[in-house]
């Protein structure tokens, strides 16, 4: 198995299918990329800002229903790690949706792609 397909990069069957995907499959396509970058903003890159602006020693605060809390750096260490725990799992499934995605074209039925070749 080649050590792209391990990773979330897509190799170059992958591209192919795109590229011959009618206009509703690839509205899908980047429909569920959008969706992946709004998860991995909300589970990653905002618990991240958290961490690094605790680490640089200017903890930030957080109001939910008029109770202010202060976001020190093991709080905001937590709250990374819960991130990443969660992300994680998501960014799997999500792969393999989007190679059952890609398999589903009619292009790539054609060609007798499978799941485990994208």
């Amino acid at each position: 198995m080649d050590w792209r397909k391990k990773l979330l990069l897509r190799p170059k069957e992958r591209v192919e299918t795109y590229k011959r995907m009618t206009r509703g499959e690839k509205a899908k396509v980047r429909m569920y990329y959008g969706l992946l970058g709004g998860w991995m903003g909300l589970t990653l890159c905002y618990p991240s800002s958290l961490l690094t602006k605790a680490l640089r020693g200017q903890p930030g605060t957080f109001s939910v229903g008029g109770v202010t809390w202060l976001i020190d750096w093991p709080t905001a260490l937590g709250v990374w790690l819960v991130g990443v725990a969660i992300f994680i799992p998501v960014a799997f499934c999500f792969r393999r949706k989007m190679k059952k995605l890609h398999v589903s074209t009619e292009w790539a039925r054609s060609q007798g792609y499978t799941v485990d070749d994208l």
